[in-house]
Parts: structure tokens; C-alpha cells; sequence
């Protein structure tokens, strides 16, 4: 029976060394380890109805549909995508519109291109803020395959709604996106790292505004006498000019004409 305690207090210390080992390596690893909750509603493209996955809108400047096709790819086994193809020069894009709360924030995804030149930087994932658009673009040395790209962005107290946006700007070709994730974040996982303030954006915004802001026109300043003598100038430089072109006033073009009759 002594033989069996201590087997099984054996086992028990074991085990309870186990856990604890396990918690300790937990313990060391840095979060963004562990699979984060994704704030982006359907990131992953798998719900929706028809041809429209849910939580995303479309968007475009030209009103005719047939330069341009939205399109909600799932194909068995693969992850789901959003494509647009433009025949004619347009603006087009798939949104999405969050509310976040102030902190950093990390977006990440994956962006694919076809019949696009690689060096115009047309098609682009990323966000939209107050009208200015943040986001990247296929690799040029990469433009066949898929392009994942991160960015990371802090949310303030007086920013607005972000769009997260798949887009694809003056230039006809396909562009597609898949596996968009938002996560929350401490900041840049390391120095270089594309990252910016949405706060900054929203101050210099105001600025912006008033500068092309139309004002009124002040009021007058002056004498009425002032008034009175300019336009007593006018009177002279215009008879002046008679004189000198011998052309007759109309006082004395009027005199004329009755000495005639």
C-alpha cells in the first residue's frame, strides 16, 4: 500500500509540475503569439447572401455597372475573397465601416493584383479616415502572388469612424483581397514598422477646413466725402479725355443739336 501512495503522489507531483511548466512557457510568450480575437465583423469573407458578403458595402464614382464588376469569391478549401475588375478608369472599393475605441490597432491582410502595372500603385488594402486614404500596395517583385502586408494605426479621442477599404484606383485591371484581420494592439511590433496617428490627422483637419472656408466681406472703411471726390475725378478724367480726342461732351453735343434746329 506504501508503494501505491507514493506512486501516486508520484503522478500527482507530475502532473502539478506539468501545469506548471506549461503556464511558465504561456507566462514568457509575448501576446500577439496566441490567436487574437479579429474586431473586423465576416474578416475572413465566409458569410453572406448571393453575391454579397455580409458587413461590406460597395463603393464606386462612375454610375454604369458594366466597366466594373464587384464580385464575392469562395471557392472550396480556399479562404474567401473580394474582387473588383474594371475595364474603364474608375474608383472602386469594398468597405467596411468600424467604431473603435481609443488604442493601437494592427490591420493585416492579403492583396493580389491582375493586369495592373505594379508600379502605379492602384489597387491598395488599408484604411480611409475623414476622406484620406492609408494603405498598401502589391510588392512590384511580387505582383504575381499574393502580398500580405501590415499596418498599424492609433485611434484617438476625437477620431471618427474608420473604413477599411479594398480598393482600386485609376487603372483598369482585377484586384482581390482575403484573410483582412483587425486586431488590437500595444503599438508597432518593432522600429520601422509602418504605423500612424488618426489624431493628428483629425487636428490638422480643422486647419484645412478654414483655410478654404469662404468669408464674408468686411465692412467698408472710409468717408462718404471720399466717395464724393472720386467720383468728381472720374468726371474730370472723362471730360478731360473729350477734350483731348476732340470728341464733344454730351452737354455740348445737347446744345448743338438745338442750335441746329
Amino acid at each position: 500500500m506504501d508503494a501505491g501512495r507514493h506512486l501516486t503522489r508520484a503522478s500527482g507531483l507530475a502532473g502539478l509540475s506539468a501545469a506548471i511548466l506549461v503556464l511558465a512557457i504561456a507566462l514568457c510568450i509575448p501576446a500577439p503569439a496566441f490567436a487574437q480575437e479579429n474586431l473586423l465583423p465576416n474578416g475572413d469573407l465566409a458569410e453572406g447572401n448571393g453575391q454579397a458578403p455580409s458587413h461590406w458595402d460597395r463603393l464606386s464614382l462612375r454610375p454604369d455597372t458594366a466597366a466594373k464588376t464587384f464580385s464575392w469569391v469562395r471557392a472550396p478549401g480556399e479562404l474567401g475573397e473580394l474582387r473588383i475588375t474594371i475595364s474603364k478608369t474608375d474608383f472602386a472599393r469594398w468597405r467596411q465601416t468600424v467604431k473603435l475605441t481609443p488604442g493601437w490597432y494592427c490591420l493585416s491582410g492579403e492583396i493580389r493584383v491582375e493586369e495592373i502595372d505594379p508600379g502605379t500603385d492602384s489597387a491598395q488594402m488599408g484604411i480611409s479616415v475623414e476622406g484620406r486614404d492609408l494603405g498598401w500596395s502589391p510588392d512590384p517583385r511580387r505582383v504575381a502572388g499574393w502580398n500580405r502586408g501590415t499596418q498599424y494605426f492609433k485611434v484617438g479621442e476625437s477620431t471618427g469612424d474608420v473604413d477599411i477599404v479594398c480598393q482600386l484606383v485609376g487603372s483598369t485591371g482585377s484586384a482581390r483581397c482575403r484573410d483582412i484581420r483587425l486586431v488590437r494592439s500595444s503599438g508597432p511590433a518593432q522600429r520601422g514598422s509602418w504605423a500612424v496617428d488618426l489624431e493628428t490627422i483629425h487636428e490638422r483637419r480643422p486647419g484645412r477646413e478654414l483655410r478654404f472656408k469662404p468669408q464674408p466681406f468686411a465692412k467698408p472703411t472710409g468717408s462718404f466725402w471720399t466717395v464724393i471726390v472720386t467720383v468728381l475725378l472720374l468726371i474730370g478724367t472723362t471730360a478731360s479725355g473729350w477734350l483731348a480726342l476732340g470728341v464733344p461732351s454730351p452737354a455740348q453735343g445737347a446744345s448743338r443739336t438745338a442750335e441746329s434746329k
